[in-house]
């Protein structure tokens, strides 16, 4: 079936892979806006359970892991059940799992029943509202992409100011049992327009599960793929120790308060949501690796930067470029990853370099919190982390620019 150029066709109506696209939309609402807010709920957990910083931190930095390295682990199950299924799959674990961290009396269960369950549930909606859109969609791949993926913005903009009111007001256990609420509907939702589609039409030329590892070892280990895993690692760094860590650094300014930085989430989600909306068309005229490497380079550099930030202005400023650089870089993340390689195998790539988000996910919040604690300041971990961007940018350009 030959990919349309818009929303209808004469013979079809409304093509199916838009619905894909509302779907993964509500995906990344609910996962990435459940998934960063946990910004807003650090303090009142660092209260509740009178540990750490680092120990504290260690949740998200587990949740994001297990989310990001999830995909790779459980790329056979996806293969052998149907999308719908692992939608279904990942919605019963992520509502479960943050009913636990609800009910938990324990950092351990908060750990267990959010950085675990929760997460899993997480990466299973991942997957497929990231790599599902490419096999629908050619010519306006990065568009399509663009479209599904500010749902992440979205949910930074509802899901954070929301939980920072519901938590002054009933407390976090009661926040969350809102949020898990939230969450359920956007996922039925999104599982019903999924079940009212058909066959996307480059299934047909995908590999199968059996073959599927034998199928993409030798690029996994080319030099290429490396430089591009290597690159996405540094690139992320960076981006999880700022979105684990922003609302502490902006409550420690003397003239800010953590409610300033929960609206600086939202502000960092509309300016997120925005770009993802306007950069598809753009870059797939202009070029999607080389607008993927200039948003990486301008997330690490303004990251660099944060913590000369001291005020309002100062805080605003940094969350719409953070935003707008964020946005580029995570609309284009599946879209150049299958201008390299293809869409036959995009599943099982995306899940494997998804392991670099996970280890920048697990080390980067436990060690700002570590530094930040030692050294009084959060120069080292965001300075140092934005030249460690900066880098991996540079790797990601070369990796895509070695010809295969």
């Amino acid at each position: 079936m030959k990919h349309p150029d818009w929303f209808v066709s004469p013979e079809r109506g409304v093509y199916d892979g838009w619905f894909v696209v509302l779907a993964s939309f509500l995906g990344t609402v609910a996962v990435f806006g459940v998934s960063y807010s946990f910004s807003v709920f650090f303090t009142r957990l660092l209260n509740e359970f009178s540990r750490s910083g680092g120990s504290t931190s260690l949740v998200f930095a587990l949740q994001t892991f297990v989310m990001c390295s999830g995909a790779a682990v459980f790329a056979e199950v996806f293969d052998r059940i149907s999308v719908v299924r692992t939608w279904i799959l990942g919605t019963t674990l992520f509502g479960v799992g943050l009913l636990g961290a609800s009910f938990s009396n324990s950092l351990f269960m908060l750990t267990l029943s959010y950085g675990v369950v929760a997460a899993l549930g997480m990466s299973f909606i991942y997957v497929v509202s990231s790599t599902t859109i490419t096999r629908w969609f050619a010519g306006r791949r990065a568009f399509a992409s663009g479209l599904a993926s500010s749902g992440i913005g979205v949910g930074m903009l509802g899901i954070s100011p929301l939980s920072r009111h519901l938590i002054a007001v009933e407390g976090w256990r009661k926040a969350y049992l809102v949020i898990v609420v939230l969450v359920l509907v956007l996922l039925l939702i999104g599982g019903l327009l999924l079940k009212h589609t058909g066959r996307a039409p480059t299934d047909k030329t995908r590999t199968t599960s059996q073959n599927k590892w034998r199928t993409i070892w030798p690029v996994v280990k080319s030099p290429p793929f490396v430089l591009i895993f290597c690159g996405w690692l540094l690139i992320y760094v960076p981006v999880y120790a700022a979105l684990a860590h922003l609302v502490p650094f902006v409550a420690s300014q003397p003239s800010l308060t953590a409610s300033t930085g929960a609206w600086a989430l939202g502000a960092f989600g509309v300016s997120a949501s925005l770009t993802r909306l306007l950069i598809g068309p753009l870059a797939d005229r202009v070029g999607r690796m080389e607008l993927f490497v200039a948003a990486s380079g301008l997330a690490s550099i303004t990251i660099a930067f944060l913590p000369v930030v001291s005020d309002t202005l100062g805080v605003g400023i940094f969350a719409a470029t953070f935003g707008i650089a964020y946005g580029g870089n995570g609309a284009l993340l599946a879209p150049v990853l299958a201008d390299q390689y293809g869409t036959n195998d995009i599943d099982g790539l995306f899940a494997v370099v998804s392991i670099s988000f996970a280890i920048a996910g697990l080390v980067a919040p436990p060690l700002t919190s570590i530094l930040q604690a030692e050294i009084g300041s959060y120069w080292i971990p965001f300075t140092g982390g934005g030249v460690l961007g900066c880098i991996g940018a540079g790797l990601s350009y070369f990796g895509f620019d070695i010809d295969e």
